[in-house]
């Protein structure tokens, strides 16, 4: 499966997000939401690895104007998945649109407490679109 980062070993558009996450520099054109399934049924140690990770990660390309914003959210009544990001895109490409210069900030990251798969695995990726979009073509 593709996702926006591969896997980790490795504004006002935007949906309600953490205080620290909430600097929109644009709307969002796309998002991209990722689920994910904790390894056991606490997606406790999940949600840490995301927030040192990913969003270390995220917050750059935030700073940068790459995305508009990102979220965790842990599902209320857990099945295939119980968490889910959701980030921001300003270009409907979304990840594909800033994966050359993305990979240059992950390459930059230290992993802190990995792999992913210590934590938990990506199980689906989708695309939505701001309400009153367009579909995509």
């Amino acid at each position: 499966m593709t996702t926006r980062r591969g896997v980790l070993t490795a504004g006002a558009a935007l949906l309600p997000m953490s205080a620290a996450a909430a600097t929109a520099v644009a709307p969002a054109r796309i998002f991209e939401w990722t689920f994910l399934k904790s390894i056991g049924e606490d997606p406790t140690s999940l949600a840490k690895f995301i927030r040192a990770n990913w969003f270390a990660m995220d917050a750059k390309s935030v700073q940068r104007g790459l995305m508009t914003g990102y979220a965790l959210h842990v599902a209320a009544d857990p099945g295939d998945w119980n968490v889910v990001v959701i980030v921001g895109y300003p270009d409907r490409r979304g990840y594909a649109g800033i994966a050359p210069v993305f990979e240059e900030i992950r390459r930059a990251h230290v992993t802190v407490d990995g792999p992913l798969s210590k934590h938990g695995r990506i199980v689906a990726s989708r695309k939505l679109l701001p309400d009153g979009e367009e579909a995509l073509t």
